[in-house]
């Protein structure tokens, strides 16, 4: 099961849910983890986190949908998510 596991099949999910989904300029976004064990436990290295706006962009007399990073990071420390378990 760990091979499909490297596939996704049966993997672990982990989503960072942002509690808010407008926020004004200069405002702080409050965010909390939801985790999901996959079929069998899995070893989690880190955990890259990015705030990304999107927006329609303007060139001459087309618009266009674009993204922008706004702040990102990552949490370095590993742990193991196991199987079938689910923090919210």
């Amino acid at each position: 099961m760990a091979l499909l596991s490297r596939f996704g099949i049966g993997s672990a999910t982990i989503d960072l849910i942002p509690d808010d989904v407008t926020v004004q300029p200069g405002g702080e976004v409050d965010a909390h983890l939801e985790l999901e064990g996959g079929r069998s436990d899995q070893t989690v290295d880190d955990i890259e986190v990015a705030l990304v706006t999107r927006f329609k962009a303007q060139r001459e007399d087309d618009s266009y949908p674009a993204q922008y990073v706004l702040w990102e990071t990552e949490f370095r420390e590993g742990f193991t998510v196991e199987a079938e378990v689910d923090r919210s």
